[in-house]
């Protein structure tokens, strides 16, 4: 079993970079991931308990049905990495499912929130590495070189993809299939 290790892209500097873009526009924005710090994501996971936020209990409802399946095709000693992985709960799920998981890779852009989601996943799980990531999912990051390219799965459960325009699809897209290799698997939600 690999080592896991705590890989951190530099966060202020992140910051830095889409601040100087987003002001650099005609029209000005910053991405809202900015707002995904540990308490934002408190916050997030709070509003999908809410009775009338459905989309995360029907897509866990979905995934619950579909775990075998899942697994099947994501096939046995697999690297899953998970992209804004947040606290987990669509996770436990398949990594369950799955047939001697060999690594889990959450990728997320609140390093604080993931170190708590990742204590509770090695308790749940102490057979399995974990090597989180603090990227921002939607620019571009490596994943690093230690991790092995073989058996690698992308798993996107949620519906965030459909938030996306569609260069950030198609950009999101091509970086999984980067991260993953041609004979990598990916699991994507949609709406």
């Amino acid at each position: 079993m690999l080592a896991a290790a705590d890989y951190r892209l530099s966060q202020p500097e992140l910051f830095r970079q889409d601040v100087i873009a987003g002001l650099s526009k005609r029209r000005k924005s910053l991405p809202c991931r900015w707002l995904y710090d540990e308490r934002g994501s408190e916050l997030f996971e709070e509003i999908t308990q809410l009775e009338e936020y459905y989309p995360t209990r029907v897509e866990t409802g979905i995934l619950r049905e579909n775990a075998p399946e899942i697994a099947a095709f994501v096939g046995k000693g697999a690297t899953l990495i998970e992209y804004g992985a947040g606290a987990g709960i669509k996770t436990e799920i398949l990594i369950a499912a799955l047939q001697a998981p060999r690594l889990y890779v959450p990728v997320d852009i609140s390093g604080d929130f993931l170190d708590q989601a990742v204590i509770s996943l090695r308790h749940r799980f102490p057979d399995i590495g974990i090597w989180p990531i603090v990227a921002d999912f939607t620019g571009d990051f490596d994943i690093p070189a230690a991790i092995p390219l073989k058996g690698r799965s992308a798993f996107f459960p949620g519906s965030t993809i459909g938030n996306l325009d569609h260069g950030e699809t198609v950009s999101f897209l091509r970086r999984i299939h980067r991260h993953v290799g041609p004979k990598g698997t990916a699991v994507i939600g949609a709406t």
